[in-house]
């Protein structure tokens, strides 16, 4: 369930719509926060674990590999 109250309040979501958005299997972003290994910043509420979508999108724009201009 999705409840905004405010404009400006973060759209949140569990690891499996996060996973989905980033094309992952939920287990791996549960791998990364046990690991500590580099990814998504997240949320913890409570024991769970939530994801802002605008984080998720800047992860996904920081992972973005920029092919250098020909001739450069």
């Amino acid at each position: 369930m999705r409840i905004k109250t405010r404009p400006d309040q973060p759209e949140l979501l569990d690891q499996t719509q996060a996973a989905k958005l980033l094309g992952l299997e939920p287990n791996t972003l549960m791998a990364w926060r046990s690991r500590k290994l580099p990814g998504p910043a997240y949320i913890k509420v409570g024991g769970r674990v939530k994801y802002d979508v605008r984080d998720l999108l800047a992860y996904l724009e920081s992972r973005k590999i920029r092919q250098a201009e020909a001739g450069a």
